[in-house]
């Protein structure tokens, strides 16, 4: 029966396993004069994940009940990734006496990824790979993408008290991605090299802000910016073959109008901002999903459609009422997050749809003191209590869609006691001090009657469970 999951036997292997390791180094130089400052940038970082899950229930259903999932169905699914970028900025800032100000630089950037996934059967005792395991699929991937940039920005003080702002960023980029079938579905021939997918693209967005300062502690803003995402790649072969989705996306854009203000009273010791923001979104990159009628199996891939418009207002208060004692506040609203444009299969989104994972309100507010301790080499000592709510939200865009999910409103509370000495610095933090347990995430992979006759149940994302977490570094 497949209303749950098989029991999960004592194995490392399958009661899930995720390790990470992570490298960054970063160089950084700088030369100074009354004129401006060069600045030179170089950063490199490294990043192998290792993560291992049960998938027995996955086992029974793509083999359409050949493999029953408390037998020979027992599978877990293996993934490893390494990472590596490489990125240079040189960046010129002037400090000239002028009424103009500029800032030019160039930006390159370099990511080389290899992943492979492995689905192997294990011991339906023991949960371990066997050396007569069955590889049920084993699949590779390559991909690479570089990035060059050039960028500058002019600022006109106009007056004592208003000035014009102006920029300009020019981008362009290739991405290449290629994947290898080393073992195919349940015994089938591999096969082999896939297609080398190539992705490439250039152009340019724009800035553009005024400021007016109203006063010694008070200013307003009007800005217009263009941003995007780059396009890309993706695998078209899904479960050995079962699902092909499309090889590709294209890059989506986006031109955000806001005004605001910032004000600060008590000699800096509270400090208020506030906007207004219009977000219009184009060609919008969007999850779109692909289901297997034979199996029932969905897979996720990236697509573009239609339109979309995000209005809103933000608000921050920050406060120092004592040299030790600091608090901040925060929260975001939306009056609209909606499709513009319908979808170009209607049942995936309507005009008018509420955007999916983007909540009408959220909040957070933190409070911290921090102040020297009566000890020997005086260290300081620092308490921090942070909360973090998020509102309702969604998982799709259509009610009637087959994976829709609604997700509740959640909250996350974290503290925070430090130490601080000479080159040193010491923490114990408790993550999720609640333990707050609501879902946050559906991932959904089967829907409807399986081979077996029964169905595979929602797998969910809940916060990380309470944490009590140490650290300790030493700066050099």
């Amino acid at each position: 029966d497949l209303h749950s999951f098989p029991t999960r036997r004592s194995s490392d292997l399958h009661i899930g396993i995720t390790e990470d390791e992570l490298e960054l180094h970063s160089v950084k130089a700088g030369y100074t004069q009354d004129w401006g400052r060069i600045e030179a940038i170089a950063t490199y970082y490294k990043r192998q994940s290792d993560f291992r899950h049960p998938a027995d229930a996955a086992g029974e259903v793509l083999s359409r009940g050949t493999r029953p999932a408390d037998s020979t169905g027992r599978s877990v699914l293996h993934t490893t990734e390494d990472r590596e970028v490489t990125s240079q900025e040189l960046r010129f800032t002037s400090s000239w006496q002028s009424p103009f100000e500029v800032v030019v630089g160039g930006y390159r950037q370099s990511t080389d990824v290899y992943g492979r996934t492995t689905f192997n059967q294990t011991n339906p005792i023991t949960g371990t790979i066997l050396a007569d395991s069955e590889i049920f699929l084993d699949r590779d991937g390559t991909s690479t993408l570089d990035e060059l940039a050039f960028y500058g920005e002019l600022t006109w003080n106009i007056t004592d008290r208003l000035s014009a702002t102006a920029g300009a960023r020019y981008f362009e980029f290739e991405y290449d991605q290629q994947a290898t079938s080393l073992a195919g579905l349940f015994g089938a021939p591999a096969g082999g090299p896939g297609p080398l997918l190539k992705f490439e693209e250039s152009g340019t967005i724009y800035k553009g802000a005024l400021n007016y300062t109203l006063s010694d502690d008070s200013m307003v803003y009007a800005s217009v910016s263009e941003g995007f995402r780059p396009g890309g790649a993706q695998d078209p072969v899904r479960f050995g073959g079962l699902i092909t989705v499309p090889a590709g996306y294209e890059s989506d854009s986006v031109v955000n109008y806001e005004v605001g203000f910032k004000n600060s009273w008590l000699a800096n010791r509270l400090v208020t901002r506030a906007a207004l923001f219009n977000i219009d979104w184009t060609n919008m990159q969007t999850e779109r999903a692909i289901v297997d009628a034979g199996t029932g199996l969905r897979t996720i891939y990236i697509g573009n459609a239609g339109k979309a418009l995000v209005r809103g207002v933000e608000l921050e208060v920050l406060a120092q009422p004592t040299n030790e004692l600091s608090m901040n506040v925060s929260m975001s609203y939306l009056t609209d997050a909606q499709l513009e444009e319908s979808f170009p299969v209607a049942t995936d989104g309507l005009k008018g749809d509420w955007m999916p994972f983007v909540p009408e309100f959220t909040a957070s507010a933190q409070i911290g003191y921090e102040t020297p301790l009566p000890l020997p080499s005086a260290p300081t000592g620092s308490v921090r209590l942070e909360y973090t709510y998020t509102g309702e939200t969604r998982e799709m865009f259509r009610p009637t869609q087959l994976f829709y999910r609604e997700i509740n409103s959640y909250s996350i509370v974290n503290l925070r006691f430090g130490l601080r000495t000479g080159d040193w610095d010491g923490s114990l933090s408790v993550e999720n001090l609640l333990d707050e347990d609501e879902t946050i995430a559906y991932t959904v992979d089967f829907a409807g009657p399986r081979p077996a006759g029964g169905n595979i149940p929602d797998s969910l994302y809940r916060p990380w469970p309470r944490s009590v977490v140490l650290s300790l570094r030493r700066s050099f």
